[in-house]
């Protein structure tokens, strides 16, 4: 998935987003609004979405970490993690996802 408008974005993520509703209960706007913070670096006077590597190599439009009970790939980015005090650098493993849904 590369850079797309808005439109788009929203178009993608609610589908997949409304597909999970049954099972999880999770409104689809809300899925949107989430996926929009953490997923992106928009220009929306443009209406154009720049991609964070994570959502476009990824498909983690949510920013999930990952852990061993994922029953899913990972990938490695550099982070800043709050420590309680201040921000420090880390390395953290995100969620692999083969598709959005």
């Amino acid at each position: 998935m590369a850079n797309m408008t808005l439109t788009e974005f929203i178009d993608k993520v609610g589908k997949a987003a409304q597909s999970y509703y049954p099972q999880y209960k999770i409104l689809p706007s809300l899925c949107i609004a989430q996926a929009l913070l953490e997923s992106n670096k928009a220009d929306y006077r443009k209406g154009l979405l720049t991609l964070s590597g994570l959502a476009k190599d990824c498909n983690n439009f949510y920013g999930m970490k990952w852990n061993s009970t994922c029953n899913c790939d990972r990938k490695a980015y550099k982070t800043k993690e709050w420590d309680g005090t201040k921000y420090i650098d880390k390395i953290a493993y995100f969620r692999k996802y083969l598709s959005i849904s």
